[in-house]
C-alpha cells in the first residue's frame, strides 16, 4: 500500500469517526435536552403540588385554630335538625327566669315544614308573653342571647290594665 493510499485511508477513518462521533453527540444532546425538559416540567408540577399541600396545611391549621374550638357553638346555633323541643325548652326557661307568663307556642305551618332561606330552614312560631315592662324587656334581652340562631319577625305590644302583652312571631333556624 502506498503512503498516499495509506494516508487517505487514515483520513477517511478519522472523518468517519468524527461523523459518527458528532452524530452520537447530537443524538445524546437531543435526548439529554428532552429529558431535562421533562424533568423541569415534573419539578414544576412537584413544586406546584408542594404549594397546594402547604396551602391545605395552612387551611387545616387555620380551621383547627379558629373553627374547631367554636364548632360546638356553631352547631348549637344552627343545629342539623329542627329540634322544636329544644327551642320550646329555652323559651320556657327564659319565661321562668324573667318572670313572664308564656302562652302556648304555635308553630306556623309552611309547605315545607319550615321555609328555606339562604341555605337554612326557618321554623316560624308565634306566642304571647305577659308581664311588667321590665320583665318583658328582660325576656327580649334573654331572647337575644339564645344559643340557637333566632330572629324576632314581629312584635306587637298591647296593654290590659297594668299587664303588658307582647305578641311575638319568632323564627328559629336549622340546617336543611
Amino acid at each position: 500500500m502506498t503512503p498516499k493510499k495509506y494516508y487517505q485511508n487514515i483520513v477517511g477513518i478519522i472523518l468517519g469517526l468524527l461523523v459518527l462521533g458528532g452524530g452520537g453527540y447530537w443524538y445524546a444532546l437531543t435526548v439529554l435536552s428532552d429529558t431535562s425538559q421533562k424533568l423541569a416540567t415534573q419539578m414544576g408540577m412537584a413544586s406546584s403540588a408542594d404549594d397546594r399541600i402547604a396551602n391545605l396545611q395552612n387551611t387545616k391549621n387555620l380551621y383547627d385554630k379558629e373553627i374547631a374550638p367554636i364548632l360546638t357553638q356553631l352547631n348549637d346555633a344552627l343545629p342539623s335538625t329542627p329540634d322544636q323541643t329544644q327551642i320550646l325548652t329555652q323559651l320556657q326557661k327564659m319565661a321562668q327566669t324573667t318572670g313572664v307568663s308564656l302562652s302556648t307556642v304555635t308553630f306556623i305551618k309552611t309547605t315545607t315544614n319550615g321555609s328555606s332561606i339562604g341555605g337554612v330552614v326557618a321554623l316560624p312560631m308565634s306566642f304571647q308573653v305577659t308581664g311588667s315592662y321590665a320583665q318583658l324587656q328582660n325576656f327580649l334581652a334573654e331572647a337575644e342571647n339564645l344559643s340557637r340562631l333566632t330572629t324576632v319577625d314581629s312584635l306587637t305590644v298591647s296593654r290590659s290594665g297594668q299587664t303588658i302583652i307582647y305578641a311575638i312571631n319568632l323564627s328559629a333556624y336549622s340546617k336543611p
